[in-house]
């Protein structure tokens, strides 16, 4: 399935990088590298999040960082869509 961000995803996954680049570049870069290769994952086997009771929206975890990505499987578009990458502390 292809993947598309919400522009939603896109700004905290920008926001994700400038806090934790603000006292590490190699650690800020090496959190959106985990992301991005959960995300890849996701678009590979959509049914790999937990299910969140949301209609079609699924949450995973993007271990060993302390972030969950959430997102939408379109099955009729063959698309999943990112909506929101959030740090486990602030909740869904």
């Amino acid at each position: 399935m292809k993947v598309g961000y919400s522009r939603r995803a896109l700004a905290q996954l920008d926001d994700i990088y400038d806090y934790i680049a603000a006292d590490d570049l190699a650690v800020a870069a090496a959190v959106i590298r985990r992301i991005e290769s959960i995300v890849f994952l996701i678009g590979r086997f959509p049914a790999m999040g937990r299910p969140t009771g949301l209609a079609d929206i699924r949450a995973m975890s993007a271990r060993p960082y302390p972030y969950v990505i959430f997102y939408k499987v379109m099955s009729e578009r063959d698309e999943i869509r990112i909506l929101r990458v959030r740090h486990m502390a602030r909740g869904s």
